[in-house]
């Protein structure tokens, strides 16, 4: 199945990531406008093909490869557990930002090209 891309609409990356398309851009070559999102946590601003490359001749961990479905939310376990642990377990977890950060960075690490254009993405906006 070809995914077609709409304005409006989220899309998940390669790499599992969350990305939305803002808007179309007619006259560029890569004419789908958008951003990537990790843990809610906007990461870049990106481009994509009709048919969801982010790069004309490679595949990339940022290809659009399917609608975007949203996780699940925490389990019933959790939901149901004593405020005491969750508090223990909230504790164990590292920032949204730093983890967004990180998981971006790890998606990029076999391709420099790749991780210098989203590093310079994620400073402009002061991540």
């Amino acid at each position: 199945m070809e995914l077609k891309l709409e304005v409006g609409k989220s899309y998940k990356t390669r790499g599992g990531l969350k990305a939305g398309i803002d808007r179309f851009e007619e006259d560029w070559t890569f004419p789908f406008r958008g951003k990537v999102y990790a843990n809610g946590e906007y990461l870049a601003g990106f481009s994509w093909l009709p048919n969801g490359a982010s790069k004309s001749h490679t595949e990339s961990r940022f290809d659009l490869i399917a609608p975007w479905t949203e996780p699940e939310t925490a389990s019933a376990d959790y939901q149901s557990a004593p405020a005491a642990t969750k508090s223990h377990a909230n504790a164990l977890l590292i920032p949204e930002r730093v983890t967004a950060v990180l998981a971006l960075l790890s998606l990029c690490r076999d391709d420099p090209e790749e991780a210098k254009r989203v590093i310079d993405s994620v400073c402009a906006v002061g991540v």
